[in-house]
């Protein structure tokens, strides 16, 4: 095994699959956004199975809305032929206060990962973390370039003067993309206690002007964070693999979930029961 395979398999890998997806509710009444489908499999076994096939070994589930349900699922990590470890969030702490309950066990950068992203290629996290370790940086995060269309002529001025007129112009910025590698020093800025996001650790981080770099994401990546995109992803994988689903299968967003529906019936079948809502998706 050379060096870079020996660093992947003990980099330390959290996912953030605690949160309770209120935004795709009713779907996530009864399961948790990770163990939602898309094309038959759950959001967070795709995600896995990503970083298996680019060379972590090593996983922490940061978990606390339905931990058990995922807990279940996944169990120790034996089926995938990994470790995985959970972190049991007693209250909700954010997507960087978790971090404390491994505080003491970290030697190495970590990475951390939002759990639900969604792409139809691999997460370039090995990247990630070779940019990460070739920049010497303390902290960094994965941006994405995202475009915002301005729907008036945009004027620029110098004074009085009027200088210049950009019709409907179009703006790219860098936004966050929910991936980063810290090393184990960062984690000495959280707070001891209560919510604390990764933003907000950057922020500390630039305040101490310690190295934090911005590592370009070019593959398209999705937030899987409504029912619209949720419905989208879903739609557009079964169509790009000629699938033939039903509502109550893998891709439908629904307005309302069966009663009667239990967890089981969720990680044996497909997503929750629902009616096929009249909203047009988003696709």
């Amino acid at each position: 095994m050379d060096e870079w395979q020996q660093l992947l398999n003990q980099t330390p890998v959290v996912l953030m699959v605690g949160g309770s997806g209120n935004r795709l509710r009713p779907l996530t009444d009864h399961c948790p956004k990770p163990l939602l489908k898309i094309g038959g499999k759950p959001l967070l076994q795709r995600t896995l199975e990503s970083l298996i096939r680019q060379g972590f070994r090593n996983f922490y589930f940061s978990v606390n809305y339905k931990a058990e349900l995922i807990e279940g699922f996944f169990g120790d990590g034996a089926k995938w032929g990994v470790d995985i470890t959970y972190l049991r969030e007693q209250e909700r702490m954010g997507t960087a206060g978790s971090l404390r309950l491994i505080q003491e066990q970290l030697c190495t950068s970590v990475v951390v990962l939002n759990g639900d992203l969604f792409s139809e290629s691999d997460l370039p996290i090995a990247n990630l973390l070779r940019f990460h370790t070739t920049q010497t940086a303390v902290a960094t995060m994965a941006v994405a370039p995202h475009e915002i269309e301005i729907p008036f002529g945009v004027v620029e001025t110098n004074g009085p003067l009027l200088t210049n007129i950009r019709e409907k112009p179009t703006l790219t910025s860098f936004i966050n993309a929910g991936m980063y590698v810290v090393e184990p020093e960062t984690i000495a800025l959280l707070p001891s206690k209560g919510m604390f996001d990764m933003p907000e650790l950057f922020e500390q981080l630039m305040i101490v002007q310690s190295k934090t770099c911005a590592y370009p994401l070019l593959e398209e990546w999705i937030d899987i964070g409504s029912f619209e995109t949720f419905d989208s992803v879903c739609r557009r994988f079964a169509n790009k693999e000629n699938l033939s689903q039903s509502a109550s299968d893998d891709f439908s967003v629904p307005i309302e979930n069966d009663a009667n529906s239990t967890e089981e019936d969720y990680l044996a079948g497909g997503n929750p029961r629902a009616t096929v809502s009249s909203r047009p998706s988003a696709y």
